[in-house]
């Protein structure tokens, strides 16, 4: 948006004096349009504060667990980047699965070193947990779900192994239906059993 100056120029809203007519001057006006170098960007912060934002961008990242890769965008938008993030994207994120077969895949062609940073994997083979409390104590624990998680849990641990892969403890969850209530967690029939422990006791 331009005004009328004196002398038959042109001022626009970055305040320069311009003719149309006048290529010096249409080549002062294309530099001064020119991004500023001395501006900073996120490669340009120090290596501490690019870790804070990156911690702050991943925290709470659930990302599926797929053979073809869980990478997120913003690690595509350079090398550096995901040079510098990508570690603290397997850290600070769960993977999620629900088939067996593509979570082991996933986790057989997953690079060592990001493999050995991951703190969650969440495979979710939840089934509608039982809504009697005592009907755990009178099936003394056959057929209730935590039971089935277990099993489960322990396929995904005994094919991985077979693999040469040995997760951390406690990383290896699957997901257990309590009363309508997901619960992620390494030990589903002693998470069951607590729950109904504790909800006899309140009764």
């Amino acid at each position: 948006m331009c005004k009328h100056i004196s002398r038959g120029g042109h001022q626009n809203i970055f305040g320069l004096h311009h003719k149309p007519s006048s290529k010096a001057q249409a080549l002062t006006l294309s530099v001064a349009l020119q991004p500023r170098v001395d501006v900073p960007s996120l490669l340009t912060l120090p290596a501490e504060i690019r870790n804070l934002i990156y911690k702050f961008i991943f925290q709470g990242t659930h990302a599926p667990a797929h053979p073809r890769g869980a990478t997120p965008a913003v690690l595509r938008v350079c090398r550096q980047l995901k040079a510098e993030a990508n570690g603290i994207f397997y850290t600070n994120s769960s993977f999620d699965f629900r088939d067996f077969h593509v979570g082991v895949a996933w986790l057989v062609r997953l690079d060592p070193e990001r493999r050995k940073v991951i703190t969650e994997v969440r495979y979710d083979c939840s089934d509608e947990m039982c809504e009697q409390p005592m009907w755990w104590a009178r099936m003394g624990g056959e057929g209730c779900v935590g039971l089935k998680e277990e099993a489960r849990l322990d396929a995904l641990r005994a094919t991985l192994a077979s693999r040469g892969i040995v997760m951390m403890t406690g990383v290896l969850k699957v997901g257990v239906r309590i009363r309508g209530v997901l619960v992620w967690t390494s030990r589903p029939v002693d998470e069951v059993s607590r729950s109904v422990h504790s909800n006899d006791n309140a009764a």
